[in-house]
């Protein structure tokens, strides 16, 4: 990366095949900016961007890509390179056997590694920020590194409301199969002075390990959301899991509150009121009484005699 204040995403410039990139000037969006891939020879190739400023996607894994503020400001993509297929030759019959044995499978490759699974739902409070890390753990004398070799990916499940139609483990994890059963794939993309309203984070230098909603919407965020993890260039090698997002009202804890409060108003007030009308009447019974007792006071008129 040439010049300052220029930043790339992701930060390590290894992508996976298929991922956008993009970069930054002062953590803003250039006004104008090219992109290029590198041939072997040197030479730049520029090539259209899939928005027209903004980003590209890395579609050949044979390239390098470079964005280009000027002659003195760039900064390089390097796709990442795909695992060579390991050699499953059978050299004796030992290996035969345990090939054919139950704990081989069916010829599905053993995945090596497990997403650990969410909770059925995640709550969080409507207007506040939601943050979910998906966490994967390694089977047993597993050689994997998290860092390099898998790819971690997040998907939204388009029908909003829907608590119990997705399918939470497809099993399969291409992008046919995730298309299939209304899973769309959250593809971040950074507007000029635009915070996105979902946004995948980066954590303990892995790319897209959590995902993060700001400001939770109850109308556009109460939906299932899930994590795909699969091996760099392998993607049926893979390991997933959902959970759903439940949006509460910020004002669910007030509510009881003032209900209790009404109805404390509600009997103080209905006390009050009776209270005034008993004070009320005993004082006309009271005058009542002090009339009758000065009609036979000295200088009363007193009852008439007939």
């Amino acid at each position: 990366m040439v010049g300052d204040n220029l930043t790339r995403l992701p930060a390590s410039g290894i992508v996976e095949l298929d991922q956008t990139i993009q970069c930054f000037l002062n953590e803003e969006i250039p006004e104008e900016v090219q992109w290029f891939t590198i041939d072997k020879d040197g030479a730049e190739n520029e090539i259209e961007t899939s928005d027209g400023v903004t980003n590209v996607k890395a579609e050949d894994s044979a390239a390098t890509y470079r964005c280009k503020v000027d002659e003195n400001t760039y900064a390089d993509f390097v796709v990442r390179q795909q695992p060579k297929t390991q050699d499953t030759t059978v050299t004796d019959e030992s290996e035969k056997e345990a090939s054919e044995s139950p704990a081989s499978g069916s010829g599905k490759p053993i995945t090596p590694f497990r997403v650990k699974e969410f909770s059925k739902s995640v709550s969080v409070v409507e207007g506040e920020d939601l943050r979910v890390e998906c966490k994967v753990t390694l089977v047993t004398n597993s050689t994997i590194d998290i860092k390099t070799d898998l790819v971690f990916k997040w998907y939204k499940y388009k029908i909003a409301e829907d608590n119990t139609g997705y399918v939470g483990t497809l099993g399969n994890c291409s992008e046919e199969n995730q298309e299939t059963q209304n899973w769309e794939e959250i593809i971040v993309i950074r507007k000029q002075g635009d915070e996105p309203h979902i946004n995948l984070l980066e954590s303990e230098g892995i790319s897209n390990k959590q995902i993060k909603i700001e400001d939770a919407s109850r109308l556009e965020d109460r939906r299932a959301l899930k994590c795909v993890v699969y091996m760099s260039g392998n993607p049926s090698n893979c390991s997933e899991s959902a959970f759903f997002v439940r949006i509460r009202d910020k004002y669910a804890a007030l509510w009881p509150f003032i209900g209790i409060v009404s109805e404390v108003f509600v009997i103080c007030l209905v006390i009050f009121i009776c209270e005034r009308r008993r004070a009320a009447t005993a004082k006309d019974d009271l005058d009542d009484d002090d009339e009758d007792m000065s009609a036979y006071k000295p200088g009363g008129t007193g009852p008439k005699r007939k």
